[in-house]
C-alpha cells in the first residue's frame, strides 16, 4: 500500500502508538506543520522522516495504529481512494478533512474504542463523555453519554454533539470539563438545550 501512495504527490506518514515515520516531501508549508504536528500527538513523540517508506518498510516492518496520507490534489486523492478501496481490503479509508485522509484497519475507530473502555472500566457507554473536533470523531460523540465538539469541529459534528466547547486553541476541553462539573447539569436538560 506504502509504494502505490509513494508514486503521487503526497506526504505519508505512519502513526504508531509511540512513535511516527513519514516520507520527506516538499508541500506548502502549512501542509507540512499539519503533516508532522497533529493535535493529538504528545509533545515528546519520536517523528522520523526518510526519503522512502517503502525500502524503511522493507528493512523495519511496523504495525501503524494508522496511516495518515495528505494529498493537496483534490484529483489525485480521488485516485487514491478509488485504488485502495478496490484494492486493499481489510482498510477503511476515510477523508478527515480537506487533502487529508486516514487509513486505519476495518472496524478500528474512535467509538469502537471508548465502547472498549467503557467495557474496561465497568461504565455504560450512555454515562460516557466524549470529546472530539474531527469528522472521525462524530459516531463516538453520537453514541457517548454526553458528545461534546470543540467550537473548531465541521458543523456535522456539532450537530451531533449534546454540547459545543471552546475551540482548541482556547483550551476548550479543560473549560468544557470546568464548567460541566461546576453546573452538574444532568444530561437530560443539555439535550433539551441542544441547538441544531
Amino acid at each position: 500500500m506504502i509504494q502505490v501512495l509513494e508514486n503521487y504527490e503526497c506526504n505519508i506518514r505512519l502513526i504508531h502508538e509511540r512513535y511516527s515515520v513519514g516520507n520527506r516531501m516538499k508541500m506548502p508549508r502549512n501542509l507540512i506543520a499539519k503533516a508532522v504536528f497533529g493535535s493529538g500527538d504528545p509533545l515528546f513523540y519520536p517523528m522520523q522522516f526518510v526519503s522512502s517508506l517503502g525500502d524503511y518498510l522493507r528493512d523495519n516492518p511496523v504495525s501503524p495504529t494508522k496511516i495518515e496520507v495528505y494529498i493537496p490534489n483534490e484529483t489525485e486523492q480521488n485516485q487514491v481512494v478509488k485504488i485502495l478501496d478496490e484494492n486493499f481490503k481489510g482498510i477503511e479509508v476515510t477523508l478527515i478533512e480537506k487533502g487529508k485522509l486516514e487509513i486505519t484497519p476495518e472496524g478500528v475507530s474512535k467509538l469502537a474504542g471508548l465502547r472498549k473502555l467503557c467495557e474496561h472500566v465497568g461504565i455504560p457507554l450512555e454515562k460516557s463523555v466524549a470529546i472530539g473536533d474531527s469528522i472521525d470523531d462524530q459516531d463516538m460523540i453520537e453514541a457517548a453519554g454526553l458528545g461534546v465538539a470543540m467550537w473548531n469541529a465541521p458543523n456535522e459534528v456539532k450537530k451531533a454533539a449534546d454540547w459545543i466547547t471552546r475551540s482548541n486553541n482556547q483550551n476548550g476541553v479543560s473549560y468544557m470539563v470546568k464548567e460541566h462539573f461546576r453546573k452538574q447539569q444532568r444530561i437530560d436538560f443539555l439535550r433539551k438545550i441542544k441547538i441544531d
